[in-house]
């Protein structure tokens, strides 16, 4: 029995009958959860599955693959291969000569592998995946952002649509992912990545040996670094120095920082913060917000 490569490639190549066929295929809110691809759409047989043209002018070019495939039907109607029988074509010549049904024996389910590597490297409990491996388009950020939806795992994409004409994300998979955000309340960074702490958490992580290293490193590497309720209050001169540890590396490497505080600029003018507060005032910018206390309108509002 031929695979469904050898099969579409025989009907291409040998009988030059692939633009007669139509390709049946599962497609989820199609009519019946089929449906028809013309065989002349077919521009290239894959060993994964087959790229189809365009089906508007200007739009990209779309891989099914073979597991989504139902049946294959000739110009006649009479089934080439269908997923439940199997190949009904004869391999000698391009008509169909033998149509009793090829039932495969019974066995038990088997788990789906792919020797397709997608996962580039694990980036504390982050997955970041290889936008090109496979066919290289839409489909793996589709299945990922489903995935990540299902079991609440983050991950980030790398080379994203890297094998198409115009690689990077077109609209409509940028649509998808803002869908795929409001749907589930994600946060979706274009390539960045932010680290925001509670100061008073931050000094209990750089007090732990076992998490000190770690969080240090995501203070240093973030693109964007926020730091949550800063104070003077409570922290050692030790604990001082590990918060210098951050903004001196992030003062040479220039990347920006977020601080936010309740204490007054002559406060933050303490001897202790000395080094911390001459890096920031190089190139800090000051927003000054004032009003009414959230927390006593709460209280107020909320009375015990």
């Amino acid at each position: 029995m031929s695979t469904l490569r050898e099969l579409l490639n025989r009907a291409q190549w040998r009988d030059s009958l692939l633009h007669t066929l139509e390709i049946h295929v599962v497609h989820r809110g199609a009519d019946g959860d089929r449906r028809v691809i013309p065989g002349a759409r077919v521009v290239g047989v894959r060993s994964g599955g087959v790229e189809l043209s365009p089906e508007v002018e200007g739009g990209d070019e779309v891989f099914v693959p073979y597991h989504r495939f139902l049946a294959i039907v000739d110009a006649s109607g009479a089934e080439l291969w269908s997923k439940d029988r199997g190949e009904a074509f004869d391999a000698g010549t391009s008509a169909l000569t033998d149509t009793r049904a090829v039932v495969p024996a019974a066995s038990s389910p088997k788990e789906i592998t792919s020797d397709i590597e997608v996962i580039l490297r694990r980036d504390d409990g982050l997955l970041v995946l290889d936008g090109s491996a496979g066919e290289g388009g839409g489909q793996i950020l589709r299945t990922s952002l489903a995935l990540s939806i299902t079991t609440g795992k983050p991950f980030a994409l790398e080379n994203i649509r890297a094998r198409r004409k115009k690689p990077g994300l077109m609209r409509q998979h940028l649509t998808s992912v803002k869908a795929a955000a409001l749907v589930c309340g994600a946060a979706v960074h274009a390539g960045l990545s932010i680290r925001w702490f509670y100061v008073p958490d931050l000094v209990a992580l750089l007090a732990a040996r076992e998490t000190l290293n770690h969080t240090l490193k995501l203070s240093m590497a973030a693109d964007l670094l926020v730091w949550d309720d800063f104070g003077v209050e409570g922290l050692r001169d030790w604990q001082i120095g590990l918060l210098d540890r951050v903004v001196e590396a992030r003062y040479r490497r220039d990347l920006p920082m977020v601080v936010t505080t309740n204490l007054s600029r002559k406060s933050l003018e303490d001897p202790s913060l000395a080094r911390l507060n001459d890096r920031w005032s190089e190139r800090r910018y000051v927003v000054t917000i004032s009003g009414d206390s959230m927390r006593s309108t709460w209280r107020d509002r909320n009375p015990e």
